[in-house]
């Protein structure tokens, strides 16, 4: 009887996998069969290292001064984080507990992020290529030094992002995503390859 139980609960254990699995969509493809280089040949002209100017800070007892923006601890009271134009970039300046935590500036095209210490010198940077609908196609990642560490490019369906393939420093292919949605526009399952375009990871939605 026992033997009977357990092999009607396999039964229903693989029906109900295959269900979901027929929910998620198609089967995962264990290996792409795309021509896909292992090394980045792409358009875009990948800066190895870029300047990014400092901040001017000063910390006084109850102000404090951001590029000759004067702010008072005061105004943190209700909140961790201001934002204000800083010229035709925008500022946001982060405190808790009555203490500078970090600024962050964004370009006034939005195509650079640099966020700084509270010394005023670059903490990171990451610097983006736009399409028509305001989609990241290709996003580099910068140390506190400037030094490239990371990037990807990126293809879209409208608004949609639909596949990223990731590289080093040294321009090495590094991983391939690929992102699955339903017929309602839904997204179903991220699904990523290794720069052998094995598949490494399958997180469902």
């Amino acid at each position: 009887m026992k033997r009977i139980i357990a092999v009607l609960l396999i039964i229903i254990s693989v029906f109900t996998l295959a269900s979901c699995a027929k929910k998620s969509g198609d089967e995962v493809k264990p290996e792409l069969n795309e021509d896909i280089p292992n090394a980045y040949v792409g358009d875009v002209d990948v800066e190895q290292s870029i300047k990014v100017a400092d901040l001017e800070i000063i910390i006084k007892e109850k102000t404090f001064y951001v590029n000759d923006i004067v702010f008072t601890f005061k105004e943190f009271e209700n909140t961790e984080k201001l934002s204000t134009q800083m010229g035709e970039d925008m500022l946001d300046v982060y405190v808790k507990a009555g203490k500078l935590q970090k600024c962050v500036v964004y370009s006034g095209d939005n195509t650079m992020v640099t966020t700084y210490n509270i010394d005023g010198k670059s903490a990171s940077v990451s610097k983006c290529r736009l399409d028509e609908y305001g989609n990241k196609v290709y996003e580099a990642f910068y140390d506190g030094d400037g030094k490239l560490q990371s990037f990807y490019t990126a293809e879209y369906d409208k608004a949609k992002i639909t596949s990223k393939n990731e590289y080093n420093a040294g321009m090495d292919l590094t991983a391939v995503i690929r992102y699955e949605y339903d017929a309602k526009g839904k997204l179903l399952r991220t699904v990523t390859y290794g720069p052998d375009l094995k598949l490494k990871e399958v997180k469902e939605n």
